[in-house]
């Protein structure tokens, strides 16, 4: 098992990945090529951590995220909006009310970070057939070891508070501590967790 750098190659892997694990997700639900367009656009990006587990040759996971969330969305937007718009129109012809959600989501700087350089764990999924051998903590430990190299205090993450114990207690043996749990506009509970190095 190795974890290194994604890189574009990677992405219909990833993409495939994401699809089986987050079914009924937001993102999921707008489609593979905007999911394409966000990892790949993640890859390139300056503040973007982008890693993927391989073992025999094969991507069984990934984990993406950005040391810096404040700029990230606005980076990606501006250099990727008429990408976004075409790979997210599809999903809105189908749905128009998704439309509040969708500008909401490249509008995360305007959200406050728990504390002051903190990088943000956006996604972390494992090949379903590859669960239960510890491949999401090696990423987990992976991007936090990015993160510290550079030079964040902390990383945050958020995550469903609802019918999601597995998870919040995965992030809670890895040394994460809940910092708050809030409602989403949709009346989704969701938990956001922080882990301050030392």
């Amino acid at each position: 098992m190795i974890i290194r750098s994604m890189g574009k190659m990677d992405c219909a892997r990833v993409v495939d990945i994401h699809l089986r694990s987050f079914q009924g997700f937001f993102l999921t639900f707008l489609g593979p090529s905007f999911i394409s367009l966000l990892y790949c656009a993640t890859i390139k990006d300056i503040g973007g951590v982008a890693l993927v587990a391989e073992q025999r040759n094969k991507v069984c996971g990934f984990v993406t995220g950005t040391t810096q969330p404040f700029s990230f969305y606005k980076r990606l937007v501006k250099e990727h909006l008429f990408g976004f718009f075409w790979a997210s129109l599809q999903g809105f012809l189908r749905n128009p009310a998704i439309l509040p959600r969708l500008l909401r989501s490249f509008t995360m700087p305007g959200q406050p970070l728990p504390t002051e350089k903190c990088a943000t764990l956006m996604s972390l999924a494992v090949d379903p057939d590859c669960q239960g051998i510890g491949i999401g903590k090696l990423l987990v430990l992976a991007f936090l070891d990015e993160a510290k190299k550079s030079g964040c205090f902390s990383v945050n993450l958020t995550t469903d508070a609802v019918n999601n114990d597995g998870i919040n207690k995965f992030y809670e043996r890895l040394g994460f501590s809940l910092y708050r749990s809030f409602l989403t506009p949709e009346k989704r509970l969701m938990n956001e967790y922080i882990l301050k190095f030392d």
